[in-house]
């Protein structure tokens, strides 16, 4: 598992490293806010009417993240918090998918890593329409293939630009397809395993490697966390042509008389984890 470090202090109304080609994150409350090239910023300005306690910088392929608080004028880094760039798992799958070690935003095979709704590349530790990037229900601006739904656009996977995965970690990763997980679904050997505090399914591929994926649980439109170590819910790309306020995801259970693994359609404005893929 590679790590990798980079460190500098942000100030308001100052530049910002100029020269520097990553691309920057502010994260709040556990929400990615923005994005964009530090290459091209000159400041940052907070509204008079932002309330800020704690922000977070991500910096994705050099995979640092730095706790910010603001003071007066001053943004200050106080704090670093490392995040680990995944590893390429090869389980021996018929198209050769190669799956990611981690989930996106995850430390450890055994952290739960980040929540997005479907679609959206800001992470969300709440959910709701109002929330959501690309319309509400029933008034979805995009993905829709029904005018029932909303604005038809004929599209059924992510695009990049609406990737997560592929924002955060760079390169080929990507979140699976539908298919994808279904030939994870079906050519693994699923076990229950527990380490610690933190349960969830081991997938072991037929060339005998393997990948755990966490029980993340799910988040409330209050910003509670639910059935955590209990069920795991993992956005796919795809999306669900027949009730175009749904996508597919890939959802892992363990319960009183629903055990297992499953394919299955959530709401689009759900907060679920992702775990990445890459050729």
């Amino acid at each position: 598992m590679k790590k990798f470090f980079l460190s500098f202090a942000v100030f308001v109304m100052m530049a910002l490293c100029a020269n520097a080609q990553t691309n920057q994150y502010f994260w709040y409350n556990g929400n990615l806010m923005f994005g964009t090239a530090i290459a091209q910023t000159d400041s940052i300005t907070f509204g008079e009417n932002t309330e800020i306690d704690t922000l977070h910088l991500l910096l994705p392929r050099s995979y640092t993240e730095q706790v910010i608080v603001k003071e007066t004028i001053q943004v200050t880094v106080i704090d670093t918090v490392y995040i680990y760039m995944p590893e390429k798992v090869d389980l021996g799958l018929p198209s050769g998918i190669k799956w990611a070690s981690l989930n996106v935003g995850a430390n450890a095979p055994y952290d739960y890593g980040y929540y997005f709704q479907w679609g959206c590349t800001n992470g969300a530790h709440q959910e709701g329409w109002d929330l959501y990037c690309h319309g509400s229900k029933n008034a979805v601006t995009k993905y829709c293939t029904n005018s029932t739904y909303g604005t038809v656009d004929n599209l059924t996977t992510l695009a990049l630009e609406d990737d997560a995965a592929h924002l955060l970690l760079g390169e080929n990763w990507r979140i699976p397809t539908k298919a994808e997980a279904e030939e994870l679904w079906n050519n693994c050997t699923r076990t229950w395993e527990s380490n610690g505090d933190i349960s969830g399914y081991r997938f072991t591929g037929p060339n005998g490697n393997s990948i755990f994926l966490p029980s993340n649980g799910w988040w409330d439109e209050q910003g509670e966390v639910h059935t955590l170590n209990v069920d795991g819910l993992y956005w796919t790309s795809s999306l669900y042509e027949a009730n175009n306020n749904s996508a597919w995801g890939l959802i892992t259970r363990k319960t009183t008389g629903n055990a297992g693994v499953l394919m299955g359609t959530e709401n689009r404005h759900y907060a679920r984890g992702i775990r990445a893929v890459c050729p």
